[in-house]
């Protein structure tokens, strides 16, 4: 495959950040500020920068999911435990947006790097944690702490390029099959088309006889045909 081939397949970054407005919207927006410096504006996806006015954001939303290559899931202090306006545990209900982008994330089989922010763990709150999505509970994440910013930002820089590596290495093959398919079909063709005329030659190389001999060429229907 060619390197302009090559080049036109590599996927741009999509990174999905989910999190908790009253929980970790400080903390979120550098860490934005941090990738879009290391992946382009257009590479990450966080609801107050890729949301217009007008436009359903719950449709947005699970598009952007379902096109990531990787979910970002900031965990704050109070995570699991913000509640509504009523008093309920947002986390526990069916309806709660964050709740949903995970739900999603998971459906898609998206890889999910929970991060947790200034000493948050997961462990205090997996009580309130429901059913649909206690999948979190099993995936190793990262911590990101004001004393310890550039090594654990650096971390999480250098996991997300190597998802995005694995997920353009992975199209590359996907790729090169189907241009191994094509060629191979095309091969077959032509040996096909090539069998064809030969056979067709050979027919033809049967019945033609000399002019000079004039004697009949093939009787068909019933009549003799001369060349």
């Amino acid at each position: 495959m060619s390197q302009s081939k090559l080049d036109n397949l590599k996927l741009r970054p999509k990174i999905f950040i989910s999190y908790r407005r009253l929980d970790s919207v400080a903390t979120t927006g550098r860490l934005y500020d941090y990738l879009k410096g290391r992946f382009g504006k257009e590479a990450i996806f966080q609801d107050f920068e890729n949301i217009k006015i007008g436009e359903k954001f719950t449709k947005i939303i699970e598009e952007a999911i379902q096109n990531c290559h990787v979910f970002v899931l900031m965990i704050g202090p109070h995570f699991f435990s913000i509640k509504d306006s009523q008093g309920k545990i947002r986390i526990t209900k069916a309806d709660d947006y964050v709740r949903l982008e995970i739900e999603s994330a998971l459906k898609y089989e998206k890889t999910i790097i929970p991060i947790f922010i200034d000493h948050a763990s997961i462990e205090n709150n997996s009580k309130h944690t429901p059913k649909s999505i206690s999948e979190v509970l099993t995936i190793n994440g990262c911590t990101l702490t004001h004393e310890k910013w550039s090594l654990e930002a650096k971390i999480i820089i250098d996991r997300i390029k190597q998802i995005i590596k694995k997920e353009n290495d992975k199209t590359f093959n996907e790729h090169e099959s189907v241009e191994i398919k094509s060629i191979s079909n095309n091969r077959s063709r032509n040996i096909e088309n090539s069998t064809l005329l030969e056979r067709s030659e050979e027919n033809h190389s049967a019945i033609c006889i000399s002019r000079d001999e004039d004697i009949p060429l093939a009787k068909w229907f019933g009549k003799n045909f001369y060349v």
